[in-house]
């Protein structure tokens, strides 16, 4: 057992580590490891707080992101780093509405039927989807949603649905990658697995249909003060580094 003032100083050491994870709710970090003792190191939280150097956000509840970005951005990747990083759930829309068919709830079997007509997915059913998961116990500390929202329509739903839950939102992140590299990552990808169904050409096309109906979200995000935009370009530490940088408070 830790006497006060080595507990102490091996909080500092412990806090001075985790001033590197920015974004991470570092509460949940330093409960487990020093159990009742952390509140001894509530004076950290305040050298934190009273620091004239920019603060991370290393003692917030939650963080709440949409993250946004074409095929081919790296988004995905992102996505399941961050998860591991801010210890939040990753919702992708793609997958919940997998699960929710395979489960056969109710939202489930009526996006079965739509897409059995060759129909898309209302966004009523999508939001009723995403009310149910954001409204589960493991998303108080946050959640980095994934592949919604695509439009403008779904973009005010959303708003509407975290007032109902009483939830606040943090940051839409875009990741920016020129569209000839995500042309180039894509049909690569393509030719490397024998498929011919992604030539360059239609590559092109199914980005700038993705650029037309995600232009006004980004619109959106960015009127609301809540854009912020990551170079997609490059290591994929660094551009995880950047991400990092974007989300932290005062950013």
């Amino acid at each position: 057992v830790l006497e006060p003032e080595q507990e102490l100083r091996a909080g500092q050491d412990r806090f001075d580590r985790l001033e590197g994870m920015r974004g991470a709710p570092a509460r949940r970090v330093l409960e487990p490891e020093f159990g009742p003792g952390y509140g001894k190191l509530a004076v950290l939280r305040g050298q934190a707080q009273s620091s004239a150097r920019p603060a991370w956000r290393l003692w917030s509840d939650s963080m709440r992101l949409v993250l946004l970005g074409a095929p081919g951005s790296g988004k995905g990747t992102q996505a399941a780093r961050l998860k591991e990083h801010l210890q939040v759930p990753h919702i992708s829309t793609g997958d919940l509405l997998r699960a929710e068919v395979a489960a056969g709830s109710p939202l489930g079997l009526a996006a079965k039927e739509v897409m059995a007509r060759g129909e898309l997915v209302s966004d009523a059913i999508l939001l009723g989807m995403l009310e149910d998961r954001l409204s589960r116990p493991d998303t108080a500390g946050g959640f980095i949603l994934d592949g919604y929202p695509r439009n403008l329509a779904q973009a005010d739903a959303l708003d509407g649905l975290l007032t109902r839950l009483k939830q606040s939102f943090d940051y839409a992140v875009q990741l920016d990658v020129p569209m000839e590299l995500l042309v180039e990552r894509i049909a690569g990808r393509a030719k490397a697995e024998g498929r011919a169904d992604d030539s360059p050409e239609s590559v092109r096309t199914r980005l700038k249909v993705y650029d037309d109906q995600t232009a006004p979200v980004i619109e959106y995000y960015r009127q609301h003060g809540q854009l912020t935009v990551v170079d997609g370009v490059g290591d994929l530490d660094d551009v995880f580094t950047r991400i990092l940088e974007a989300i932290q408070p005062g950013h």
